[in-house]
């Protein structure tokens, strides 16, 4: 069963969590209910928070609030979604679900329908 997990309570990392439940339930239909809270200490499934809160290095930016240093790793229903900020997460969130959506045959693309041969049931 795969869990998502936010580690940082900001609203927009909650959002991040919550969306990526949203996709991982279209491409999963029949994994059942996908759970997503708060835990900052967990160590598996795929969480989402800022990489300061994974020990990421984020010093690459000349502002931490303008620029974004996106950070997504996910295999076998464990990994990390991050970013240096809030909105950084958001966005390397909806990379992911881009690329999980780009393993998919067009035809299914197309149809809008879904299949979970990216992730473990």
């Amino acid at each position: 069963m795969i869990s998502v997990f936010y580690v940082d309570a900001h609203n927009t990392v909650v959002f991040a969590a919550q969306e990526l439940r949203r996709y991982l339930r279209m491409m999963m239909p029949k994994a059942g209910e996908i759970p997503v809270s708060y835990a900052p200490t967990a160590k598996s499934g795929i969480r989402v928070g800022l990489m300061s809160s994974f020990g990421l290095e984020a010093s690459d930016v000349a502002d931490g609030e303008l620029d974004e240093i996106l950070y997504a790793s996910v295999a076998d229903g464990n990994g990390v979604i991050s970013g240096n900020n809030p909105r950084a997460v958001l966005l390397s969130e909806h990379g992911k679900k881009k690329s999980f959506a780009l393993k998919l045959p067009r035809r299914l693309r197309s149809q809008k329908t879904f299949c979970g041969a990216c992730l473990p049931d």
